[in-house]
């Protein structure tokens, strides 16, 4: 901080005289001090502390380094010419003040650079002085020279980057400007005419060498600050002689001979062309000669009517229909929503007329007001509709079920501005409440709220609101945005605080006063409205790109506008003439060259492009396709991109965009230092999109990559986004001073606001004398001093204020009787205050009251307004650091949207380079922000003939017939592109090598669309699909399409038969075993059809949506479901960061998608569903070809689509499409299903139940299985040609099968054996051996494929081989076979242990030589290696992770004998029982611990089938142990809850008097109806919530009982033959279920909450027994108000008795002791009840009571029993049998219900 500036009071530093405040030492070191009170040194040690610990802050911070402080000192030295004045011509002080500006602006010190405009700027020092002595400079016959020189650098300092880009200077620049603007310009545009006339003399000056570099510095200097002057201080276009100094100015630039291609000359006459708009719009210059009508309007897509229209224009529709777009509030107003007319939107067809005969203008003009419009129009419509229903029926504002009609909006009535609140961070904030929402309301608990408002998408930060009220009868409005979604329930205001009300915080969406009036006229008067959300606006991404359009037509400011708006060529039918676009200006300096190194193959040979003369030195594309990795196509889009300032790339599906565009990339990276590029700005539609593009450039070598916006989801980028990287940027000295000054200012006006707020809040009740005491000073003094407390004798009044004591008195005259102006009422309370009658007392008041309001609204308004301006002035201070921290990268990343978000950053970010991907998809508006003001080279790379923007009115697309004039979803790209013969056409790049398709499926769009697309060389040899007979197929049906939902949101359409065909082909396609998670997609147009699908297959399957496709399920009515992170697999995780819907079922992922947000992304195969059958023919969305290209090229090996060939042959393309898949008998109304190991054999499915049948998931039959003994005979040949084989084992059954073929291989001897044999002779050698390769036909369990590549696979790793066939079941055979797992067909053993297998054995992938593993601890009994054990006394059992040992010591590790019955000689002979007791865990490896896999190693499947079985119990138990514990805090809080009750009636009745009124009877009556009916409702959901758990928890749900099912279904399926062959005589007792307690308890539940139900019930009717019939109406309420069946006593205690039976058979005794409780409460009060004076049935109560007594008798026995709280019980149990034995009834105690509940839990 420089010496004097203002960091030096900020700072601190000592103070004068501190000899008598500095610390006494003796005091310090010891506490005492001889001179005591009258030592002259300080004894304060705490203000000691603080000053050495501020000395020590200081002294701690790091010291300046040798340049710093140079810097600082030769700032100090600059700063000293501004500490005076100037002097007269004192040219050499100008010299040194503004040539030193200009050297420390050069430099590299951000503190000096800031604090030279603040200084300049400053009122104590003399800058301003300084300026204005330069500007009233008039030179002299020879001072030309001077005034030029310094005039160069003054300007040169205004316009410095370091002056105009840092945002946290802006205040003092501005500043500045206004001083040398003067009053309307003149003091600037006087000083700019006669520096030209200097110019023009000192060009002709022939003495000077170097005058033409002056000169053309100067007149871009001046261009520059004069666009920067016109930007801050508009007045400054009125000036009279600004149009003449302009025209002037270019003069001078022709005169003194400035080459026309130089970049002085283009950056002035642009600069002049901005400043002739600026001016014309200034002198409104906006009507003009009509534009003649062209003869020709056809565009590419869809033909427009030529007609020529008359011209309208925007003005008198209503108060915000401006003709200049700058004046047109973003917000739509009151009166605008109101009005009838049709809003203005001018056409983007050039051949129809415009008000405006400027392009540009017209072209700012149109895209705004389109934009606008689609951003609000559906608003304004729907609130426009329910103002008026509001006002014809004001009872809306109540109604729960209102709806705006079809538009997504969430409506809240009776809601009402609670409170209002300013903080200094927040600012000004409302918060309002409303009833909690029907659907909120379904949650009883405050925690289930909570989870609720949290979990839905409801109330988002920044979404819009509306709020709707009367004012006086009159619909009124507010625009609202949220500032904070709070569902905290521990927090005092937040959505779910309280269960009846919930609270959104939101502040005002503008910053007019009369809506901040409207805001506190609603607060605390009772007034309530309709709250309308609109989730899907968000203020925040569209309003700052309004702004930009408003700023650019404002400034006249749009760069590259020669080829945004191309000239009109006259001529009709005339070819569309191709623009010429020349080179970037950075590459049209002299010997410019773009070096090719860095995508060079080898740098041996320089390679470049030189801009300037591409059009006499061609590029060489083969030499550049030679000597890098691009194709042909992409050479000549590089070059493209290269040498045209405005350059459009497109690439049609697979042809490598991104690539390209990291192509470009590098190559500009290259240059940058060398072109002063900047950070390059990469802008995609995406966040996938963009995350991809940046990932791609740090895979080849860019690090200094900032990503903005929080939405990534790439690992990768984590560390580069602008949050983070921004952290470790330090602020300078000045802004941390400016922040300090700032908070301290917003802190004194957060005071200041507070009170005026305080004032407001006073007033809006019944004002007091506090409210009014200093108003009726100010205001009202003769009246103020008639309510003071000292009358005219001096005595003084005590007790309340005279004012109080005035307004309280009352008055018996009816006021409408006397009715006054208020204007006779402040005369008659000047006079005599006392003398106004009290019934006209209120109304003064309210007068006086409105009059405050008004004040302090008005205060409020300035306040928040300069609150607002600090906050501003802090958040740009914030925003400069970011934009250093960006102007230090190489690439700048954002979307679209964070683009509009953060446009005022980007623009003042030095960037020349802007790359826009997927362009194709880029609004025209967001790509015209997009053009920065330093921007001189913008590629566009996309596909025009792919997906189109998304707008959200229909009505403005050009795929609607009204849509046709305005075309907004038309992109920039698509319009340049396809230009017709009026208009000039842009150049574009076509990449035409695809790389993606195989040839059948990209000949559907080539020969559609792409004629020069073509096939590179890999995609001839793409796999084919798996299972499939065909690799592209559409299936035809005619089964028509679900007619419309109820839903009145939902406006989608779906096709149930598609959805099940679908799934089942993808289950189909899964069960392969090749493809993984990202390999499938499903596409649909239709998002109904998208939910079906996820509903459908996510039982099956972990669905996959994007971001994108969630928020359109959101935006068109659907309900989105949130994963459960639970039993999620990491790894599952797409890498596109997509999030999974629902929980995995089957350990497969499935990519789902509509067709609209799959552009970009691509799979192996691809399912369509096309959903649309219909009579009428009607195709929907996909009846543009647009959506058909992206929809036909996304597949890569195989395409399936699902539909209705007729419906969709209406429609060309389709039919094209049709007919080209016919011709190649793609077209049929089945699926060729195959065996991937016989795809001859093809099953056609036409249903989705064909798929069940048929599915080759695993052929069956007999015939497959000789098929696949087929398939062996040639490995089998083979290893016995191998001479490695000793014997050869054949099962008899195969022996006719397999003796011809082994004597045709010449082994005519081989072993016959049967199974039964087999298992008796050396069974553990044949049953446990590890190497087997099973395919079992019955099973179904894997493709041959799979199988043959594990036989090869692992027949090297063990000497034991053996290849087997079996098509029988393991279920079938004794149990002595099911524990040998393995039925052998054909074994081929090796005997030579160390004999290596020969190559032609194994495959080359799994060679591996068998004596590596000989040293392998395989015996953990004795510890033996695999090379000490003999294979034929121990087997090897081998595990799916590779560990092997002998099959005795697996046997013994993992506790074989646990589920198998062994005989004497250790043989497995049997099952053993294992239902007493859950398993431990799952059996593991013994060394690396990993979980043994079903199937994997079968012989241990018994024992992992029932670790994981118990493992689900475990988790059934746990889960539901859980819920019965939430349900019982619920019951405890019912109990509670009616106790409460129970008191409010009973206070109610005492105060019932015979005095009361019929209607305060009534009243009260009402009272207690809605008391009870509303606790009643709350009963309900907790029933409905028992309910819904024991249905869960029945014996059909439980993990016991679907095991059974499942082996009940699996005996189904066998035949009867088998079926039979295994019945047993033999009569066993069924296990009961281990877990059969959840049951019970949730039935003790049930019975619980009815016996809650009925206590009450008792009670209640006898408190009104004893009252008058006045609460006859309280009696009306019955058991079926409190539920939909209504519990009984007689039922509830017949439940009692068939509950504590259950119990004694289950062997339950706590649940039978609670349950005895339940019914002795029940009994007592049911006793009571008849035992009153209106009931004589007395008799019907004895046998419960004595039944009761039974039940407790048995239930004090069962509590010996050990269980929990036994002791507790027991006691329970003998006081309700006392209280039963009495003969009267008394309720029980608080104390005694606790006691009971406490034991229960």
């Amino acid at each position: 901080m420089p010496a004097g500036g203002r960091g030096s009071s900020w700072r601190g530093g000592g103070g004068r005289g501190a000899s008598s405040n500095q610390p006494c030492r003796d005091w310090q070191k010891t506490g005492t001090c001889r001179f005591g009170v009258k030592c002259r040194y300080s004894h304060d040690t705490s203000s000691h502390s603080t000053d050495n610990a501020r000395r020590k802050k200081v002294h701690d911070q790091p010291q300046r380094t040798a340049e710093q402080q140079g810097a600082k000192d030769s700032y100090n030295a600059w700063k000293r010419y501004i500490k005076t004045g100037p002097k007269p011509n004192d040219t050499k002080s100008m010299d040194g003040l503004w040539s030193g500006a200009l050297e420390i602006l050069n430099g590299e010190d951000r503190d000096s650079k800031q604090m030279l405009p603040r200084d300049l700027d400053d009122q104590d020092l003399k800058g301003r002085e300084h300026i204005g002595a330069l500007l009233s400079m008039v030179s002299g016959p020879n001072g030309h020279g001077t005034l030029v020189k310094l005039a160069h650098a003054f300007l040169a300092v205004m316009t410095h980057p370091a002056i105009l880009d840092c945002l946290s200077v802006d205040t003092a620049v501005g500043g500045l400007y206004n001083y040398i603007s003067g009053n309307h310009g003149r003091r600037m545009v006087s000083f700019l005419q006669r520096l030209n006339a200097s110019l023009i003399e000192e060009h002709l000056n022939p003495t000077l060498s170097d005058s033409s570099t002056v000169v053309e510095n100067s007149l871009t200097a001046m261009a520059m600050a004069l666009c920067e002057l016109l930007r801050r201080e508009p007045r400054a276009a009125f000036h009279d002689d600004l149009p003449s100094f302009i025209e002037s100015v270019a003069t001078t630039l022709e005169a003194t001979g400035v080459v026309e291609s130089s970049v002085t000359h283009h950056l002035v006459r642009n600069g002049l062309g901005q400043l002739r708009g600026i001016v014309a719009r200034a002198r409104g210059l906006v009507q003009g000669e009509e534009q003649e009508a062209p003869a020709s309007g056809v565009t590419t897509s869809v033909v427009v009517s030529t007609y020529p229209r008359d011209i309208d224009m925007p003005r008198d529709r209503h108060d915000n229909d401006k003709t200049d777009i700058t004046q047109i509030q973003i917000l739509p107003s009151e009166d605008e929503i109101r009005s009838d007319h049709a809003p203005f939107l001018p056409s983007t067809d050039l051949n129809q007329p415009h008000f405006l005969t400027d392009g540009v203008e017209r072209h700012l003009d149109t895209h705004f007001r389109l934009y606008r419009h689609d951003c609000f129009g559906d608003v304004s419509e729907a609130i426009g509709g329910a103002m008026h229903a509001i006002e014809n029926d004001p009872t809306i504002l109540a109604d729960t079920k209102y709806s705006l009609g079809n538009i997504r909006a969430y409506t809240y009535p009776k809601a009402h501005v609670r409170y209002i609140s300013f903080d200094k961070q927040r600012r000004l904030e409302a918060q309002l409440s409303f009833p909690q929402p029907p659907e909120a309301r379904k949650n009883s608990s405050s925690s289930k709220l909570e989870a609720w408002w949290h979990d839905s998408q409801r109330l988002e930060e920044g979404c819009l609101l509306c709020l709707l009220f009367l004012d006086n009868g009159q619909g009124s409005l507010l625009f609202l945005t949220v500032t904070e979604k709070c569902t905290d329930r521990t927090k005092p205001v937040s959505l779910s605080s309280n269960t009846g009300q919930a609270t959104i915080t939101a502040k005002l969406a503008t910053g007019r006063e009369s809506d901040l009036e409207k805001l506190m006229g609603l607060n605390g008067h009772g007034r309530f409205g309709l709250l309308v959300e609109f989730p899907d606006v968000l203020l925040a991404t569209f309003v700052p790109i309004l702004e930009n359009l408003q700023n650019m037509q404002r400034l006249s400011r749009l760069p590259f506008r020669q080829w945004i708006v191309p000239e009109h060529t006259s001529g009709f039918g005339m070819l569309a003439k191709t623009l010429d676009i020349p080179p970037p200006l950075y590459a049209r300096k002299l010997n410019f060259t773009f070096s090719l190194e860095p995508i060079l193959e080898s740098s041996l040979h320089e390679f470049s492009i030189r801009p300037r003369s591409i059009m006499d030195e061609p590029v060489d594309l083969g030499m550049l396709e030679q000597r890098t990795k691009l194709d042909r196509g992409q050479c000549e889009a590089l070059v493209a991109a290269l040498t045209r300032e405005y350059a459009f790339i497109q690439g049609p599906p697979g042809t490598g965009k991104s690539y390209i565009g990291i192509q470009i990339m590098r190559v500009l990276q290259h240059c940058k230092s060398k072109a002063e590029l900047g950070p390059i700005i990469v802008i995609c539609y995406t966040n996938h999109a963009l995350d991809q593009f940046l990932e791609h450039l740090v895979e080849v070598g860019m690090e200094k990559i900032i990503r903005i916006g929080g939405r990534s989801r790439s690992d990768v980028l984590n560390g580069k986004n602008l949050r983070i990287v921004s952290k470790g940027e330090s602020k300078t000295k000045s802004e941390s001073y400016e922040l300090a000054m700032g908070y301290k200012a917003l802190e004194e006006k957060e005071k200041t606001i507070k009170k005026t707020l305080g004032t407001l809040h006073g007033v809006s009740q019944q004002p007091k004398w506090t409210a009014v005491q200093a108003f009726l000073a100010r205001r009202y003094g003769a009246i103020h001093r008639q309510f003071s407390r000292v009358d005219e004798e001096g005595f003084e009044s005590v007790g309340r204020d005279p004012f109080d004591i005035w307004l309280s008195q009352k008055s018996d005259v009816p006021a409408q009787q006397l009715p006054v102006s208020i204007d006779r009422l402040l005369l008659t309370a000047t006079r005599n205050v006392h003398s106004v009658l009290p019934v006209h007392r209120e109304q003064l008041v309210a007068h006086w009251a409105e009059e405050i309001r008004a004040d302090a609204t008005d205060r409020l308004f300035e306040s928040v307004k300069e609150a607002n301006m600090l906050h501003s002035h802090r958040t740009a201070i914030h925003d400069d650091v970011d934009r250093r921290v960006l102007q230090t990268a190489d690439v700048v990343g954002v979307t679209t949207t964070g683009l509009a978000k953060r446009i005022a950053t980007l623009q003042h970010v030095k960037s020349k380079v802007v790359i826009c991907e997927e362009a194709g998809e880029v609004l025209e508006p967001h790509v015209l922000s997009a053009l920065l003001p330093s921007v001189e080279h913008f590629i566009q790379i996309g596909d025009h003939q792919q997906l189109r923007p998304q707008i959200n009115n229909y009505k403005l697309s050009l795929e609607s017939q009204q849509g046709a004039l305005y075309q907004l979803d038309r992109s920039q790209f698509e319009r340049l592109a396809s230009a017709n013969g009026n208009y000039a056409r842009a150049p574009v790049a076509q990449l035409n090598l695809q790389r993606r398709m195989r040839p059948e499926i990209s000949s559907l769009i080539r020969q559609t669309l792409y004629p020069s697309l073509q096939d590179h060389v890999s995609t001839q040899d793409l796999p084919n699909v798996v299972g499939m007979r065909r690799n592209v197929v559409w299936l035809d049906h005619d089964h028509t399409q679900d007619g419309p939902t109820a839903d009145k949101h939902v406006k989608s359409h779906s096709n149930i038969w598609e959805v099940e065909m679908v799934h089942a082909l993808v289950r189909h396609l899964v069960r392969q075993g090749v493809y993984r998670s990202s390999d499938i997609a499903v596409l649909t147009p239709y998002t109904g059809q998208l939910q079906k699908l996820r509903n459908t297959m996510r039982n099956d399957f972990e669905v996959v949506l994007s971001d994108r496709d969630q928020d359109t399920l959101r935006r068109d009515g659907f309900e989105v479901l949130e994963s459960s992170s639970e039993g999620t697999d990491p790894q599952s995780q797409l890498p596109s960061g997509h999030t999974p819907l629902a929980r995995k079922k089957v350990s497969e992922l499935v990519r789902m998608a509509t067709v609209d947000n799959f552009q970009g992304e691509e799979a192996k195969v691809v399912i369509v569903s096309l959903v649309r059958s219909n009579k009428e023919k009607k195709v929907g969305f996909l009846r543009t070809s647009n959506r058909i290209n992206v929809l036909l090229s996304r597949a890569k090996h195989g395409m399936y689509l699902l539909g209705n060939a007729e419906t969709y042959s209406s429609q060309p393309m389709w039919e094209q499409i049709l007919a080209m898949l016919g011709a190649n008998g793609a077209v049929d109304k089945f699926l060729g299903l195959c065996c991937p190991r016989h795809t001859n054999t093809e099953m056609q499915v036409s249903e989705p139940d064909d798929f069940l049948r048929l599915s080759p998931e695993a052929c069956t039959g007999s015939s497959h299985v000789r098929n696949l003994v087929s398939d062996y005979r040639a490995l089998v040949v083979t290893a016995v040609r191998s001479q490695h084989v000793g014997k050869i084992v054949v099962y008899a059954r195969f022996q006719s099968m397999m003796s011809s073929f082994l004597a045709a291989i010449g082994r005519t001897r081989f072993h016959v054996i049967k199974r039964k044999t087999l298992a008796k002779s050396n069974a553990r050698h044949h049953a446990l051996s590890c190497w087997d390769a099973v395919i079992n036909a019955r099973e179904r369990a894997a493709s041959a494929d799979n199988t043959m590549t594990a036989i090869n696979g692992k027949s090297n790793t063990c000497l034991a081989q053996r290849f087997v066939v079996d098509d029988s079941a393991h279920a079938t055979t004794p149990v002595r076979d099911r524990v040998m797992l393995i039925q052998n067909a054909v074994h081929v053993q090796y005997h030579a242990r160390s004999a290596a297998p020969t190559p032609d054995v194994l495959s080359d992938a799994t060679k591996h030589a068998c004596a590596n593993k000989l040293d392998a601890r395989v015996d953990l009994l004795e510890m033996k290696t695999y090379g000490e054990i003999d294979l034929d006394e121990n087997p090897i059992v081998a595990l799916a992770c590779g560990h092997f040992f002998t099959a005795e010591t697996l046997d013994g590790h993992l506790q074989m004998s646990s589920v198998y019955e062994q005989d004497l000689h250790g043989e497995y002979v049997a099952l053993q029982d294992i239902s007493a007791e859950l398993a431990q865990a799952v059996p593991r490896c013994p060394d690396c611990q990993c979980p043994i896999r079903q199937y994997s190693t079968q012989r241990y499947n018994r024992m992992v089938n029932r670790a994981v079985m118990d493992e689900t119990s475990k988790r059934f138990l746990i889960s539901g142990k859980d819920t019965l514990r939430a349900l019982q805090q619920d019951l405890t809080g019912l109990e509670e809850g009616f106790e409460e009750l129970d008191s409010k009636i009973t206070a109610i009745l005492g105060l019932n008097t015979t005095q009361q009124t019929t209607s305060e009877t009534l009243k009260e009556t009402m009272d207690i109806r809605g008391l009870c009916l509303e606790r009643y409702a709350a009963v309900s959901k907790v029933r409905a919530s028992i309910k819904s758990f024991c249905r869960q928890v029945s014996d059909k749900n439980q993990p016991a009982r679907k095991l059974h099912d499942a082996q009940i279904h699996a005996l189904r399926t066998r035949s009867i033959d088998r079926v039979m062959r295994d019945v047993r005589i033999t009569e066993t007792v069924p296990n009961i279920p281990r877990d059969y307690r959840i049951t019970m308890g949730a039935s003790l539940m049930a019975l619980h909450c009815d016996s809650i139900l009925l206590l009450d019930s008792f009670r209640f009717r006898q408190r009104l027994q004893s009252n008058n019939t006045a609460f006859s109406g309280i009696k009306s309420i019955k058991n079926s108000e409190i539920s939909d069946e209504g519990p009984s006593p007689r039922r509830f205690f017949e439940q009692c008795n068939l509950f504590t039976e259950q119990c004694s058979t289950q062997n339950l005794p706590k649940f039978a002791v609670e349950a005895a409780l339940l019914y002795a409460r029940v009994a007592r009060a049911f006793q009571a009840w008849f035992h009153s004076p209106k009931t004589t049935n007395v008799k019907d109560t004895s046998k419960y009571v004595e039944t009761a007594k039974a039940l407790l008798d048995t239930a004090n026995e069962l509590c010996a029993q050990p269980f929990e709280n036994a002791s507790k019980l027991r006691v329970a149990v003998q006081e309700s049998a006392k209280l039963l034995r009495r003969e009267w009834y008394e309720e029980v105690t608080a104390e005694e219900k606790k006691a009971i509940r406490d034991a229960m839990m």
